[in-house]
């Protein structure tokens, strides 16, 4: 129950900053985000979340067993301490060998639920990068345009190019620790920073471009800075106390170093390179929304009714309009902020000529509470012509609602 950051495994690290891993990974990250957008409807949405967080409860939960049948079964005889190995990530494997090996085909088993676990998360990864760099940054950031004939070609280029690349970082990686604390630590780094720009446009309408920039520039130097000095400190892993002394004589090898035992840390390491890696992620969140809310403020703060509603949060929405008056005008918010039906600058009102994905799309974002957004090149019909089909009376914009007395004065 010790609140101290630097102490590697607490309630307080895994409750809290487990939470805020999680939430990065769920709500700010492209791969969980791109299969949001693949279903129909919000319902969809949200039992996937449901389906998928029971499912990590029961992974975890079979994680935790495991861990404890591995430290029951090497309490007297531990595996690092004695030289049979010299990282934690094989003493799963060792097990297996030692105590399942004879029985016919379960180490198979085991390495072929490794790879089918390693190839289903490391495909939807390939699959976001390859998608983030095709649209965001060769169309969006360097403005290289890319037939839409030639799109899927190119996707599977970057997916193979980013495949090569992820293969020979494994040399590298096997040399930095533990893989999950790695996998968690680069994930937390990310994660962090892009939860907290998602949040400082969500939760804070009076946040600029130039708040964002900074804040998450800032953030991610944070962790990087993090992250990045505690493997150049060096700093050692704390470990259980263990034992050797019911190991068998012949396969102690005490010449093999091993790291202290216990939650004590070196004092003389910057105190920022100590911090858990389970932080990573608030610590990265917290530094971004701060420096841009701070810049924001330098800068000049955007105007609540210059911001499109369907870039504020629905709840923040309801917050904001539910404050006094007077605290309304010392931050600049209209009577009523809901009133305010301010679009994007992409998005167009419904047409017939929308496609069923479109269409999917459109219910899907108006479910959740936003405006439809889309980057297609607008289509526009006549009004007469819709009228004409029955589908609009005549007269009527479609960027608003008909009026109800128009509808009842006028006859198609």
């Amino acid at each position: 129950m010790n609140p101290d950051p630097t102490v590697r495994h607490s309630f307080w690290s895994v409750a809290v900053g487990g939470t805020m891993y999680w939430t990065s990974m769920f709500c700010a990250n492209q791969a969980s985000i791109q299969k949001y957008l693949s279903v129909e409807r919000i319902a969809q949405a949200r039992v996937a979340l449901w389906v998928s967080a029971i499912g990590l409860i029961a992974v975890y939960s079979i994680n935790f067993v495991t861990g404890a049948v591995l430290a029951a079964h090497y309490a007297e005889c531990d595996p690092i301490k004695a030289g049979q190995i010299t990282a934690s990530d094989r003493l799963l494997p060792l097990y297996v060998v030692n105590e399942l090996g004879a029985a016919r085909g379960v180490p198979g088993l085991f390495v072929a639920g490794i790879f089918a676990a390693s190839l289903g998360t490391v495909a939807s990864a390939l699959n976001s990068l390859a998608a983030l760099a095709c649209q965001d940054l060769a169309t969006g950031l360097l403005g290289i345009a890319i037939p839409e004939q030639k799109g899927a070609m190119v996707g599977r280029w970057v997916c193979a190019a980013c495949g090569a690349v992820s293969f020979a970082l494994v040399f590298l990686v096997e040399r930095l620790g533990p893989v999950l604390q790695l996998a968690l630590s680069f994930n937390g780094m990310a994660g962090g920073v892009a939860l907290g720009l998602f949040s400082l446009g969500m939760l804070f309408p009076w946040a600029n471009s130039k708040g964002a920039i900074v804040g998450g520039a800032l953030g991610l130097a944070v962790v990087v800075c993090a992250g990045g000095g505690a493997q150049l400190a060096n700093v050692p892993q704390p470990r259980l106390p263990a034992h050797t002394h019911g190991c068998h004589p012949a396969i102690v090898n005490f010449t093999v170093p091993t790291s202290a035992d216990g939650e004590s840390y070196n004092d003389n390491v910057f105190w920022l390179f100590r911090v858990s890696y389970l932080w990573y992620s608030a610590l990265g969140y917290v530094a971004t929304l701060l420096a841009g809310l701070v810049v924001s403020v330098v800068t000049g703060v955007t105007q609540p009714t210059d911001v499109p509603i369907d870039l504020i949060s629905p709840p923040i929405i309801k917050l904001l309009d539910a404050l006094p008056d007077r605290l309304k005008k010392l931050l600049r918010l209209p009577v009523r902020l809901s009133m305010h039906r301010r679009r994007s600058s992409s998005v167009r009102p419904p047409s017939i000529a929308d496609d069923k994905d479109v269409r999917r799309r459109r219910r899907l974002s108006e479910l959740a509470g936003g405006v439809f957004y889309s980057d297609h090149t607008p289509i526009v019909t006549p009004d007469r012509d819709l009228a004409v089909h029955g589908k609009l009376p005549l007269g009527v914009d479609q960027e608003k609602p008909p009026h109800s007395d128009h509808l009842q004065n006028t006859t198609v």
